[in-house]
């Protein structure tokens, strides 16, 4: 323990030596602002006395030297000094010698103006602790300069209350308990174990435990369209919101929180996240948007109102297909061609040869309508001007009645079948009908289907409607393999010219039986044509570590896919899954019960989710487990209303998605409920995946997919 004691005693005196003197650069700093700052209320009582110019002018100049001075006091937050750092990283640098750092979640500035601390996204130094390990060589260009040398030390620090609680350096971990005694201990293997020390089971930020690969992924050059795979618990979410920390860090000018928005399809998971933004230093201003929120909100703006249901699941085959994409732009040329037909007709009957010239330029429908929308606000001083803008508005009111052009986009048979033989999409006669009886119904209702809200904005945004086009200069879409073809392309689309977008989903996981990306493809492939036809550069990375689950919970959930992801690799092991079979309901709720207040009664801080596949099932359970007081904090959630605190959760499955718990009972998955289609095994998989530590099966059914005979 000798050789541990040393270690104990460096750390403990690096991190004392940093706060003194901190305390005491935050204390003096504050003092010297505090001077200054009277200093200028006091030359600005004189300024406002006297009335000489000349005295007047020079007072000013005082000011503002006296306040370039002030700045160069930063104010520094003594409250950063409760955890001030996380990694130590010691260099022999061939050209500087021995070199050491501190990376911490922000930036302490120490004498002089040195730093203290680095902040982790100062790639440059911090990608040397990321991607090294003690005793390997670096070769990397940092700050224009080309550095090479050896990693001497890496170590990581847990610091708790300006109290130094764990330090890990390569396999070992030495953790400090309440009463002061260090011993040698796992560490957390888990983020549900690290969140249940903290009781609070949000989506963390991880700036302490990124691996390489997730360091070279939230570091990757910024304009570029980023497509992120991976399998459940490999950290798809935390890495793209790592990477909006980074950018908006790195680059501030070009990444402002307020010029970014986040994506996802659910309510339950745009709550799970919103909450890591702060922590990640991320100072307000980030949108978080379930997919429906964003398109309402441009529909809102545009006063598009409407009536809106569902339609008919069969029409959803063409509509959240890849196809309809390419129907709305091949609709779009046509309109465009129709538009520039009839405007230059009636342009040549009164001979304006000048405004024909203008229109020429165009080459698409949204430069038309830009150039019809230039010709409303020229001024009627002349009967000539008087005939362009009446001529001009006419059409522009007709290219405005977006709901005319999504009757017609799913109406005009010839339109469908020809750019379906173009796209090698196949579409029977009994389908085509479904899909244009189903339009004109709606129509003649004056209604809309829900299944054409992404097929509406990516409309709008081809006219160039400026609400549709926010221009936000980074987007984030998480689990994009739920969102259909159409929206994905219209929140893309969605960002500006560079297409700075960060795309996470896993096509294992799709639990919208109504989106149809290509099979082989996947979102990927569709992202990668979709960024072609813009020009924009695109990056791929695929996640091969899962860090959530168990590999006795992934290798279940993959038997459920009916195939194994040779790719994946799983970090720990744990306990094997438990699949009990029961003889009734009452007995199925017994075993979930005893399992809760077992579970519950040794690690008091976890979360714990029982999920069935509906919502009525999830009820009838809630009801018979509130009947009992012994359960504490037991909650029944859906969408929005989730609470990450420790205790116990019911919902049904749809809503855990992108969701993490301590523990996940699944409640009578049955082959009644889950049918033999991917939707079903991928629903499921979804639910199971969910879990970190315990996956318990309870069903008094024949269970789906021969689980009750499962055998690894």
């Amino acid at each position: 323990m000798d050789y541990y004691n040393d270690i104990i005693l460096t750390e403990e005196q690096r991190l004392q030596t940093l706060i003194e003197t901190s305390e005491k650069i935050f204390t003096d700093e504050k003092e010297i602002r505090e001077n200054i700052a009277q200093e200028i209320k006091k030359l600005r009582n004189e300024k406002l006395e006297t009335l000489d110019f000349n005295e007047k002018n020079k007072i000013e100049e005082e000011i503002k030297k006296l306040q370039i001075k002030s700045s160069r006091y930063i104010f520094q937050d003594p409250a950063v000094l409760r955890s001030p750092y996380f990694g130590i990283l010691e260099l022999l640098d061939t050209k500087l010698g021995k070199l050491a750092y501190k990376i911490g979640r922000k930036t302490i500035f120490g004498e002089n103006g040195n730093v203290s601390v680095i902040d982790w996204r100062e790639a440059p130094v911090s990608r040397l602790f990321y991607e090294y390990e003690s005793d390997e060589d670096y070769d990397e260009d940092i700050r224009g300069q080309e550095r090479t040398g050896q990693i001497k030390l890496k170590r990581r620090v847990g610091i708790k209350n300006r109290e130094l609680k764990s330090i890990s350096e390569k396999n070992k971990t030495l953790i400090k308990d309440t009463k002061g005694i260090w011993s040698e201990k796992k560490a957390f293997e888990s983020s549900s174990q690290r969140k249940e020390e903290k009781k609070d089971h949000c989506l963390p930020e991880i700036t302490a435990l990124i691996s390489r690969d997730q360091f070279r992924a939230i570091t990757l050059e910024p304009e570029k369209t980023f497509i992120l795979q991976g399998s459940a618990g490999s950290g798809k979410t935390t890495i793209g919101l790592h990477r909006i920390a980074y950018m908006s860090y790195s680059y501030p000018e070009k990444f402002p929180p307020y010029k970014i928005l986040v994506v996802m399809y659910n309510k339950s998971l745009q709550k799970y996240i919103e909450g890591v933004l702060p922590d990640l230093g991320i100072s307000g201003g980030v949108k978080t948007l379930t997919f429906h929120k964003f398109a309402f909100s441009i529909l809102s703006r545009e006063k598009f109102v409407s009536k809106w249901r569902n339609g008919n699941p069969e029409t959803y085959k063409i509509k959240k297909s890849g196809f309809a994409v390419k129907l709305v732009l091949a609709y779009c040329e046509r309109l465009f061609e129709k538009s520039m037909e009839w405007i230059t007709q009636k342009f040549h009957e009164f001979k304006l040869s000048k405004e024909i010239e203008t229109l020429n330029s165009a080459s698409s429908l949204k430069e038309l309508i830009n150039i019809i929308r230039g010709f409303q606000s020229i001024s009627t001083d002349s009967i000539e001007n008087i005939t362009i803008k009446k001529i001009s508005s006419k059409l522009l009111a007709r290219l405005n009645n977006h709901n005319l052009d999504l009757y017609k986009i799913f109406t005009d048979e010839d339109l469908i079948k020809t750019t379906a033989q173009k796209e090698n999409f196949e579409i029977d006669e009994r389908l085509l009908s479904e899909l244009v009886t189903n339009q004109k119904n709606f129509y003649e209702n004056q209604e809309s289907d829900f299944a054409d809200i992404g097929i509406l904005i990516y409309l709008l945004q081809l006219k160039g409607v400026e609400s549709a086009l926010p221009g936000y200069s980074h987007i984030m879409v998480d689990e994009a393999q739920d969102l259909s073809p159409a929206e994905l392309a219209a929140v893309i689309n969605a960002s500006d010219e560079k297409k700075s977008v960060t795309i996470c989903g896993d096509m294992a996981q799709t639990i919208k039986n109504d989106v149809y990306f290509d099979k082989k493809k996947g979102f990927a492939g569709f992202v990668r044509e979709l960024s072609s036809s813009n020009r924009a550069a695109t990056a791929a990375e695929t996640l091969k570590v899962g860090y959530r689950a168990t590999k006795e919970i992934m290798d279940l959930s993959w038997y459920i896919m009916k195939e194994q992801n040779q790719n994946a690799s799983y970090s720990r092991k744990g306990d094997p899954v438990s699949i009990i079979s029961t003889s009734s309901f009452d007995e199925t709720v017994f075993r979930a019960k005893a399992f809760i207040l077992s579970t519950h009664s040794m690690r008091p801080n976890s979360l714990s989710c029982i999920i069935c596949k509906f919502k009525k099932d999830a009820d009838k359970i809630f009801e018979e487990l509130n009947k009992t007081s012994e359960i504490k904090d037991l909650r029944r959630h859906e969408k929005d209303d989730f609470i990450f605190t420790p205790g116990v959760i019911v919902t049904n499955a749809h809503q855990v998605k992108g969701l993490e718990f301590s523990n996940v009972i699944f409640i009578n998955p049955s082959d009644s409920q889950f049918q033999d289609n991917d939707h079903d095994r991928m629903l499921l998989h979804v639910a199971f995946t969910r879990a970190s530590e315990k996956l318990i099966i309870i069903g008094h059914e024949k269970m789906a997919y021969n689980l009750s005979d499962y055998n690894p």
